[in-house]
């Protein structure tokens, strides 16, 4: 019985031998809860709709230079014939604010018929009210319907010679779970715009870094990078990124403990996850990568990307 026990003791030694490397999550289960939670909170309905119409209204015009007093005060709906926004006659924005309608979307366009689901607010601080090209800022306030603000943010520039460069900080929550961040964003002339961000979820204490780019003039290609330290795991994710209807898609690899964990193929039709070595993932496994995946292409679309076109673009 003795010698039985000691080799037991020796084999479960041998299993914790913190020399080797360990090929899994401690915990897939509790990361994929806590990742789930922070991206409902980033990719709400009301920011997946300001994502999917910031290219929309940068064709109709609007930017953070040009929201002037003939823009405050009024509202911007869609028209789905022209697939166009447009100012109507509908009151109720603020006077210091553009306000644009969110709809429920599919494929990054507004469905038919039309659903609305909140609002978003802009409010300038341009050369028509104070500011200038070292004080420029615009604030997004989204609320959804029956009033609850959803995120608050403001994108605010500061000079420098080499490239458009601000600074993006607020918060954005599902109502359960709030997430605040920073981001210093710089976008050198004709290249790709950087955000390197801090992320802070209040009620968990959950930190987390993200740094994204979007692609420049001359790229159609953003790379997404994610990086946290959950329940005694340091994870790390890494991506290549092409748009494609409504979402982004491409390559990426996970990191657990500084090894090699996964990596993922994903095209418009399928998602192929594979670990290192060839290694077959657990369902608990592959769920905690999607969630990897899901989070950092969320913050992306949904908060850089109006952020990138409607304040850089007018920067």
């Amino acid at each position: 019985m003795k010698r039985m026990a000691a080799v037991l003791l020796m084999s479960l030694l041998c299993c914790r031998d913190s020399t080797g490397p360990r090929l899994g999550f401690i915990n897939a289960t509790l990361l994929t809860g806590e990742l789930t939670r922070i991206d409902r909170a980033v990719a709400t309905p009301q920011l997946q709709s300001l994502g999917s119409l910031a290219l929309p209204l940068l064709n109709a015009g609007i930017n953070v230079q040009h929201l002037s007093p003939t823009t405050l005060g009024r509202t911007m709906e869609w028209q789905p014939v022209l697939q166009t926004l447009d100012f109507t006659n509908r009151t109720g924005a603020p006077a210091g604010a553009m306000r644009v309608i969110l709809y429920a979307n599919a494929g990054g366009r507004p469905v038919y018929p039309l659903a609305e689901i909140g609002y978003a607010d802009l409010y300038p601080h341009n050369s028509y009210n104070g500011g200038g090209p070292d004080s420029m800022s615009l604030r997004f306030v989204v609320t959804r319907g029956g009033g609850e603000v959803v995120a608050d943010f403001t994108a605010h520039s500061h000079v420098q010679a080499t490239c458009q460069c601000a600074t993006v900080e607020g918060w954005v929550s599902d109502g359960t779970t709030r997430v605040a961040f920073t981001v210093p964003y710089d976008i050198p002339l004709n290249g790709d715009g950087h955000f390197p961000g801090a992320f802070d979820v209040t009620a968990s204490g959950t930190h987390f870094a993200h740094v994204g780019t979007l692609p420049g003039p001359n790229n159609t290609t953003a790379t997404s990078q994610l990086s946290l330290t959950f329940a005694g795991d340091s994870i790390g994710s890494a991506s290549l990124l092409r748009p494609h209807g409504g979402r982004l898609i491409g390559e990426s690899t996970i990191r657990v403990g500084g090894q090699p964990f996964a990596s993922v193929h994903e095209t418009a039709d399928s998602l192929v996850m594979t670990g290192t070595g060839g290694r077959t993932l657990s369902g608990a496994e592959q769920g905690a990568v999607r969630a990897l995946l899901a989070l950092p292409a969320d913050i992306d679309f949904y908060i850089e990307w109006p952020t990138f076109v409607i304040f850089f673009c007018g920067c």
